[in-house]
Protein backbone atom coordinates (compact mmCIF):
# COMPACT_ATOMS: atom_id res chain seq x y z
CA UNK A 1 0.00 0.00 0.00
CA UNK A 2 1.62 3.17 -1.28
CA UNK A 3 0.44 7.04 -0.65
CA UNK A 4 0.30 9.85 -3.01
CA UNK A 5 0.19 12.76 -0.33
CA UNK A 6 3.67 13.95 1.13
CA UNK A 7 3.93 14.30 4.64
CA UNK A 8 6.28 17.23 5.42
CA UNK A 9 4.88 17.68 8.34
CA UNK A 10 2.84 15.42 10.20
CA UNK A 11 2.30 17.51 12.85
CA UNK A 12 0.00 19.69 10.46
CA UNK A 13 -1.39 16.42 9.21
CA UNK A 14 -2.60 15.24 12.66
CA UNK A 15 -3.84 18.56 13.90
CA UNK A 16 -5.93 19.24 10.79
CA UNK A 17 -7.43 15.26 11.53
CA UNK A 18 -7.73 16.22 15.18
CA UNK A 19 -9.63 19.84 14.13
CA UNK A 20 -11.61 18.08 12.18
CA UNK A 21 -13.16 14.97 14.19
CA UNK A 22 -12.89 17.73 17.18
CA UNK A 23 -15.51 20.01 14.74
CA UNK A 24 -17.58 17.41 14.56
CA UNK A 25 -17.83 16.36 18.44
CA UNK A 26 -18.51 20.15 18.93
CA UNK A 27 -21.20 20.02 16.52
CA UNK A 28 -22.64 17.15 18.28
CA UNK A 29 -22.53 18.17 21.63
CA UNK A 30 -24.38 22.05 20.20
CA UNK A 31 -27.12 19.95 18.91
CA UNK A 32 -27.89 17.67 22.56
CA UNK A 33 -27.63 20.91 24.23
CA UNK A 34 -30.17 22.49 22.34
CA UNK A 35 -32.65 19.73 21.73
CA UNK A 36 -31.52 16.98 24.46
CA UNK A 37 -30.48 13.27 24.43
CA UNK A 38 -32.10 11.49 21.47
CA UNK A 39 -30.98 8.34 20.80
CA UNK A 40 -29.91 8.87 17.45
CA UNK A 41 -27.71 12.28 18.53
CA UNK A 42 -26.61 9.69 21.75
CA UNK A 43 -24.75 7.50 19.05
CA UNK A 44 -23.43 10.00 17.13
CA UNK A 45 -21.44 11.87 20.43
CA UNK A 46 -20.01 8.45 21.02
CA UNK A 47 -19.05 7.58 17.37
CA UNK A 48 -17.51 10.99 17.27
CA UNK A 49 -15.73 10.95 20.84
CA UNK A 50 -13.87 7.47 19.73
CA UNK A 51 -12.95 8.90 16.41
CA UNK A 52 -11.70 12.12 17.68
CA UNK A 53 -9.75 10.09 20.54
CA UNK A 54 -8.48 7.92 17.82
CA UNK A 55 -6.79 10.84 16.48
CA UNK A 56 -5.23 11.74 19.80
CA UNK A 57 -3.76 7.98 20.12
CA UNK A 58 -2.33 8.40 16.40
CA UNK A 59 -0.60 12.04 17.70
CA UNK A 60 0.79 10.06 20.27
CA UNK A 61 2.50 7.99 18.20
CA UNK A 62 4.65 10.75 16.68
CA UNK A 63 4.92 13.00 19.74
CA UNK A 64 4.44 10.44 22.69
CA UNK A 65 2.36 10.25 26.04
CA UNK A 66 2.10 13.10 28.42
CA UNK A 67 -1.10 15.94 27.90
CA UNK A 68 -2.03 14.07 24.58
CA UNK A 69 -2.42 10.60 26.50
CA UNK A 70 -4.80 12.17 29.13
CA UNK A 71 -6.95 13.97 26.90
CA UNK A 72 -7.42 10.76 25.44
CA UNK A 73 -7.99 9.00 28.30
CA UNK A 74 -10.23 11.64 29.77
CA UNK A 75 -12.48 11.95 26.46
CA UNK A 76 -12.51 7.68 26.67
CA UNK A 77 -14.06 7.95 30.26
CA UNK A 78 -16.73 11.24 29.06
CA UNK A 79 -17.73 8.87 26.12
CA UNK A 80 -18.33 6.12 28.69
CA UNK A 81 -20.76 7.60 30.72
CA UNK A 82 -23.12 8.06 27.62
CA UNK A 83 -23.00 4.02 27.12
CA UNK A 84 -25.46 3.04 29.27
CA UNK A 85 -28.02 5.22 28.11
CA UNK A 86 -26.92 4.15 24.39
CA UNK A 87 -26.93 0.48 25.85
CA UNK A 88 -31.20 1.23 26.65
CA UNK A 89 -31.41 2.66 23.50
CA UNK A 90 -31.01 -0.25 21.56
CA UNK A 91 -32.40 -2.66 23.67
CA UNK A 92 -35.84 -0.95 23.48
CA UNK A 93 -35.82 -0.48 20.32
CA UNK A 94 -35.35 -4.10 19.22
CA UNK A 95 -38.23 -5.12 22.18
CA UNK A 96 -40.43 -2.69 20.12
CA UNK A 97 -39.81 -4.93 17.26
CA UNK A 98 -39.82 -7.81 18.87
CA UNK A 99 -43.49 -6.53 20.34
CA UNK A 100 -44.86 -5.84 17.07
CA UNK A 101 -44.30 -9.32 16.08
CA UNK A 102 -45.81 -10.95 18.50
CA UNK A 103 -50.18 -11.76 18.77
CA UNK A 104 -51.86 -8.97 19.97
CA UNK A 105 -52.82 -10.95 23.27
CA UNK A 106 -49.24 -10.92 24.11
CA UNK A 107 -48.20 -7.43 23.46
CA UNK A 108 -49.94 -5.71 26.80
CA UNK A 109 -47.79 -6.82 28.84
CA UNK A 110 -44.51 -5.87 26.76
CA UNK A 111 -46.36 -2.64 26.27
CA UNK A 112 -45.45 -2.76 30.07
CA UNK A 113 -41.84 -3.81 30.01
CA UNK A 114 -41.59 -0.68 27.19
CA UNK A 115 -42.53 1.93 29.66
CA UNK A 116 -40.48 0.45 32.54
CA UNK A 117 -37.71 1.13 29.88
CA UNK A 118 -38.85 4.39 28.99
CA UNK A 119 -38.67 5.68 32.92
CA UNK A 120 -35.23 4.39 33.11
CA UNK A 121 -33.96 6.20 30.24
CA UNK A 122 -35.97 9.75 31.52
CA UNK A 123 -33.65 9.26 34.26
CA UNK A 124 -30.35 8.28 33.13
CA UNK A 125 -30.72 11.25 30.56
CA UNK A 126 -32.09 14.04 33.11
CA UNK A 127 -28.67 12.97 35.11
CA UNK A 128 -25.98 13.24 31.97
CA UNK A 129 -27.41 16.45 30.61
CA UNK A 130 -25.63 17.99 33.28
CA UNK A 131 -22.30 16.83 32.01
CA UNK A 132 -22.24 18.17 28.46
CA UNK A 133 -20.78 21.10 29.62
CA UNK A 134 -17.97 19.40 30.77
CA UNK A 135 -17.33 18.02 27.23
CA UNK A 136 -17.47 21.26 25.92
CA UNK A 137 -14.43 22.13 28.27
CA UNK A 138 -12.74 18.90 26.92
CA UNK A 139 -12.88 20.03 23.05
CA UNK A 140 -11.48 23.38 24.32
CA UNK A 141 -8.58 21.74 25.88
CA UNK A 142 -7.95 19.67 22.84
CA UNK A 143 -8.32 21.88 20.31
CA UNK A 144 -5.62 23.71 21.48
CA UNK A 145 -3.30 20.62 21.76
CA UNK A 146 -4.40 20.38 18.06
CA UNK A 147 -2.59 23.94 17.56
CA UNK A 148 0.29 22.98 19.40
CA UNK A 149 0.72 19.93 17.15
CA UNK A 150 0.49 21.87 14.41
CA UNK A 151 3.48 24.41 14.87
CA UNK A 152 5.88 21.76 16.65
CA UNK A 153 9.25 20.84 14.89
CA UNK A 154 8.30 18.56 12.28
CA UNK A 155 12.14 17.13 12.27
CA UNK A 156 13.98 15.54 8.99
CA UNK A 157 12.63 12.19 8.28
CA UNK A 158 10.94 11.81 4.75
CA UNK A 159 7.37 11.15 3.75
CA UNK A 160 7.83 7.92 4.02
CA UNK A 161 9.26 7.41 7.23
CA UNK A 162 6.96 8.99 8.62
CA UNK A 163 3.70 7.21 7.23
CA UNK A 164 5.50 3.27 8.12
CA UNK A 165 6.13 5.72 12.10
CA UNK A 166 2.36 6.75 11.87
CA UNK A 167 0.67 3.04 10.48
CA UNK A 168 2.99 1.15 12.49
CA UNK A 169 0.88 0.21 14.96
CA UNK A 170 -1.50 -1.22 12.54
CA UNK A 171 0.48 -4.78 12.11
CA UNK A 172 -0.35 -4.92 16.12
CA UNK A 173 -3.76 -3.95 16.02
CA UNK A 174 -4.41 -6.47 12.88
CA UNK A 175 -2.83 -9.35 15.12
CA UNK A 176 -4.64 -8.33 18.03
CA UNK A 177 -8.22 -8.67 16.18
CA UNK A 178 -6.98 -12.16 14.13
CA UNK A 179 -6.23 -13.49 17.72
CA UNK A 180 -9.11 -12.41 19.45
CA UNK A 181 -11.20 -14.08 16.42
CA UNK A 182 -8.99 -17.08 16.75
CA UNK A 183 -10.23 -16.73 20.54
CA UNK A 184 -13.93 -16.32 20.01
CA UNK A 185 -14.29 -19.39 17.38
CA UNK A 186 -12.30 -21.86 19.72
CA UNK A 187 -14.50 -20.51 22.65
CA UNK A 188 -17.47 -18.11 21.64
CA UNK A 189 -18.40 -17.11 24.86
CA UNK A 190 -19.81 -13.75 25.43
CA UNK A 191 -16.72 -12.58 26.74
CA UNK A 192 -14.39 -13.70 24.00
CA UNK A 193 -16.94 -12.17 21.06
CA UNK A 194 -16.68 -8.76 23.04
CA UNK A 195 -13.02 -8.47 22.87
CA UNK A 196 -13.37 -9.78 19.32
CA UNK A 197 -15.53 -6.78 18.90
CA UNK A 198 -13.35 -4.12 20.58
CA UNK A 199 -10.47 -5.25 18.65
CA UNK A 200 -12.06 -4.77 15.43
CA UNK A 201 -13.32 -1.73 16.58
CA UNK A 202 -9.66 -0.18 17.77
CA UNK A 203 -8.37 -0.80 13.76
CA UNK A 204 -11.02 0.34 12.33
CA UNK A 205 -11.02 3.50 13.99
CA UNK A 206 -7.03 3.64 13.02
CA UNK A 207 -7.69 2.93 9.73
CA UNK A 208 -10.33 5.51 9.35
CA UNK A 209 -7.72 8.08 10.66
CA UNK A 210 -5.01 7.02 8.23
CA UNK A 211 -7.01 6.34 4.77
CA UNK A 212 -6.24 10.17 3.52
CA UNK A 213 -2.63 9.38 4.17
CA UNK A 214 -3.43 6.05 1.47
CA UNK A 215 -5.19 8.27 -1.22
CA UNK A 216 -8.45 6.02 0.20
CA UNK A 217 -6.85 3.10 -0.72
CA UNK A 218 -8.14 1.65 2.56
CA UNK A 219 -11.87 1.55 1.91
CA UNK A 220 -11.68 -2.02 1.13
CA UNK A 221 -10.64 -3.00 4.56
CA UNK A 222 -12.53 -0.25 6.77
CA UNK A 223 -16.04 -1.36 4.96
CA UNK A 224 -14.97 -5.19 5.95
CA UNK A 225 -14.37 -4.15 9.19
CA UNK A 226 -17.56 -1.98 9.75
CA UNK A 227 -19.14 -5.41 8.61
CA UNK A 228 -17.45 -7.55 11.38
CA UNK A 229 -18.59 -4.62 13.97
CA UNK A 230 -21.29 -4.40 13.47
CA UNK A 231 -21.94 -7.94 13.15
CA UNK A 232 -20.33 -8.58 16.43
CA UNK A 233 -22.53 -5.51 17.88
CA UNK A 234 -25.56 -6.76 17.09
CA UNK A 235 -24.33 -9.76 19.18
CA UNK A 236 -22.82 -8.16 22.43
CA UNK A 237 -26.94 -6.16 22.15
CA UNK A 238 -28.47 -9.05 22.32
CA UNK A 239 -25.93 -10.69 25.07
CA UNK A 240 -27.01 -7.36 26.97
CA UNK A 241 -30.66 -7.43 26.26
CA UNK A 242 -30.63 -10.81 27.27
CA UNK A 243 -29.23 -10.17 30.94
CA UNK A 244 -30.93 -6.41 31.13
CA UNK A 245 -34.63 -7.96 29.97
CA UNK A 246 -34.58 -10.94 32.29
CA UNK A 247 -34.06 -8.58 35.43
CA UNK A 248 -36.38 -5.74 34.77
CA UNK A 249 -39.20 -8.77 33.95
CA UNK A 250 -38.19 -10.57 37.05
CA UNK A 251 -38.80 -7.25 38.98
CA UNK A 252 -42.05 -6.48 37.25
CA UNK A 253 -43.42 -9.93 37.75
CA UNK A 254 -42.40 -9.88 41.29
CA UNK A 255 -44.77 -6.66 41.41
CA UNK A 256 -47.80 -8.91 41.29
CA UNK A 257 -51.37 -7.68 39.27
CA UNK A 258 -53.28 -9.23 36.79
CA UNK A 259 -53.52 -12.61 38.55
CA UNK A 260 -52.86 -15.78 37.56
CA UNK A 261 -53.93 -15.23 33.87
CA UNK A 262 -51.80 -12.33 33.73
CA UNK A 263 -48.92 -14.07 34.54
CA UNK A 264 -48.70 -16.59 32.40
CA UNK A 265 -49.41 -14.10 29.55
CA UNK A 266 -46.91 -12.04 30.85
CA UNK A 267 -44.20 -15.18 31.11
CA UNK A 268 -44.85 -16.53 27.70
CA UNK A 269 -44.48 -13.13 26.18
CA UNK A 270 -41.14 -12.86 27.71
CA UNK A 271 -40.40 -15.83 26.76
CA UNK A 272 -40.92 -15.26 23.35
CA UNK A 273 -38.87 -12.03 23.36
CA UNK A 274 -35.78 -14.03 24.73
CA UNK A 275 -36.10 -16.71 22.18
CA UNK A 276 -36.31 -13.94 19.04
CA UNK A 277 -33.10 -12.51 20.39
CA UNK A 278 -31.22 -15.78 20.69
CA UNK A 279 -32.36 -15.98 16.81
CA UNK A 280 -31.29 -12.97 16.67
CA UNK A 281 -27.49 -13.31 18.22
CA UNK A 282 -27.06 -16.37 16.13
CA UNK A 283 -27.64 -14.58 12.86
CA UNK A 284 -25.01 -12.27 14.24
CA UNK A 285 -22.16 -14.51 14.64
CA UNK A 286 -22.87 -16.56 11.62
CA UNK A 287 -22.50 -13.48 9.70
CA UNK A 288 -19.45 -12.41 11.94
CA UNK A 289 -17.87 -15.90 11.46
CA UNK A 290 -17.67 -15.31 7.24
CA UNK A 291 -15.91 -12.17 8.26
CA UNK A 292 -12.91 -13.68 10.23
CA UNK A 293 -9.92 -12.82 7.85
CA UNK A 294 -9.24 -9.59 7.38
CA UNK A 295 -5.80 -9.84 6.11
CA UNK A 296 -3.83 -6.64 6.65
CA UNK A 297 -3.51 -3.87 4.08
CA UNK A 298 0.15 -3.08 4.94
Amino acid sequence: MTSNQKLDHPGRWLGALMNARLGVLEGVLRGLERHGLAPRRVHKLRVAARRLRNALQLARVWRGGGRLGRLSKKLGRFATEFGALRDLDVQAEFLGRATDRLEPGMQPPLRRLRRRYADERRRLAKTLSGRLAAGGKLAGKIRKAAAKLETTDAGTATTDAWRARLAGPVHALTDACQAAANSARAAPDDAALHRWRIAAKKLRYRLEALDSLYGGGLGVWIERLTQLQDALGEAHDAAVFQETFRTIAAAMEAEGGGGTAGRHQFQAAVRRVLTLNQARKRRALRQASQLRQLGTPF
